[in-house]
């Protein structure tokens, strides 16, 4: 009985993993505007997380089983208790208490994964339905240029002709970039790519509808971090996974062809809001730098927003977000606290991953997840990111040793 719920509670963890499902419970505005960064909430995922990890335990409890792979499975708790450290110096408490709480939650994920060890094929309907959910309602987006309606799961308010929603030129029309249950384009545009190259990996009847939806998904979030994270992953199939790279290539070479209009926007640099994207990553780098600088211990976990107000009180209120890079905006929230945690993820993860002698499809998922590490900031500053960074850890430290590898694949 236990086990069967573990595994709903699992199975339906992945179909919702990114959803911004949240009630929230500290609200901040800037500008007349919500913030999210500096708001504090709790999302269905968080909860779905508990359960899982209450069943888990009592379980293994019950079995009399332990916990082979202690200290580190731990790993993931890391970001979070750290994060509880800096509350002494927090230039916005609630704010850290809150990073600190969801970080500790996501690292359920990863200390789950290690420590069970699922098979690649318990991952695949989980993982299809999550696609099959998110593709309708992003499907709907583009194409209707509004919501579906469906704001009882929290979907965004959208609108094409809104500036507060992100779009792409198609033959002269605006167009919404899928967006899906999620709350922004680039963070399911990376969740469909990661998620797209497990089922690669895996065998079933439903894998290559999996496969077709997956691309698709991605391409309709216009995401130039996802594009790269598929180009990835088609050329590391084309050399260990010709069958599957086939299925990938070819849907992804019919889908860019059908949406190449918006997708030749997003490489226009002569248009404003592209430029606008680089701006911002650029002067983001660089405020970055100078909070680094002036708070050498950090300004405490998720707080980093919250310091850039208070430094730049008249910006724009969308301005008010973190930095594009997650090695950044750690360093900026922990200050040094943060190089001991990457760095222990690291160096102790090679050496685990060297007893293990690991397969290629490790150096893909890790290659894949850093795309967006570098170009985004959602893998750490929000919850739906944070849950799927440490899915993707545990994936590479659970699935993949190449003695299990040779099994599956």
């Amino acid at each position: 009985m236990l086990f069967r719920l573990e595994k709903i509670a699992f199975g339906l963890l992945l179909v919702i993993l990114p959803w911004q499902l949240k009630d929230v419970l500290i609200p901040h505005e800037t500008g007349g505007f919500f913030n999210e960064f500096r708001s504090v909430s709790l999302l269905a995922s968080d909860l779905l997380l508990i359960l899982l990890l209450i069943i888990f335990l009592i379980r293994r409890f019950l079995e009399k089983k332990g916990f082979s792979l202690l200290p580190f499975s731990l790993v993931g708790f890391l970001p979070g208790i750290l994060g509880l450290v800096s509350l002494f110096w927090s230039s916005s408490w609630p704010v850290t208490l809150s990073f600190s709480l969801h970080f500790l939650l996501a690292g359920i994920l990863f200390f789950y994964l290690l420590e069970e060890k699922k098979e690649l094929k318990e991952l695949v309907l989980p993982l299809v339905l999550g696609v099959a959910v998110q593709l309708i309602v992003g499907l709907y987006q583009f194409l209707e240029g509004r919501s579906l309606g469906l704001f009882f799961l929290d979907e965004s308010r959208l609108d094409a002709s809104s500036k507060e929603n992100v779009v792409v030129d198609f033959w002269g029309a605006r167009h919404l970039r899928a967006y899906g249950l999620t709350s922004h384009p680039n963070l399911l545009g990376a969740w469909s790519a990661i998620g797209g190259f497990v089922l690669a990996l895996a065998r079933g009847p439903w894998v290559s509808f999996g496969l077709t939806m997956v691309v698709i998904l991605a391409l309709l979030t216009f995401s130039k971090a996802a594009l790269l994270m598929l180009l990835v992953a088609l050329i590391s199939l084309s050399i260990w996974l010709k069958r599957r790279a086939l299925v990938w290539g070819l849907v992804l070479a019919v889908s860019l062809l059908v949406l190449w209009p918006g997708w030749q926007s997003r490489f226009d640099l002569s248009l404003a809001k592209e430029q606008r994207s680089i701006e911002e990553r650029v002067d983001g780098a660089y405020d970055a730098f100078l909070v680094i600088k002036e708070n050498p211990l950090g300004t405490g976990g998720g707080a980093y927003v919250s310091e850039l107000a208070q430094r730049k009180p008249n910006l724009s209120p969308w301005l008010y977000q973190p930095v594009h890079n997650i090695f950044l905006l750690s360093w900026a929230e922990l200050g040094f606290l943060a190089l001991l945690f990457w760095g222990i993820l690291l160096f102790w993860g090679i050496a685990f991953l060297k007893r293990q002698s690991f397969s290629w499809s490790v150096l893909v998922l890790g290659f894949m997840v850093l795309i967006p590490a570098m170009t985004d900031h959602f893998l750490w500053s929000m919850q739906e990111g944070r849950i799927l960074l440490m899915f993707t850890l545990g994936l590479i430290f659970s699935l993949f040793p190449k003695r299990q590898s040779a099994k599956i694949l």
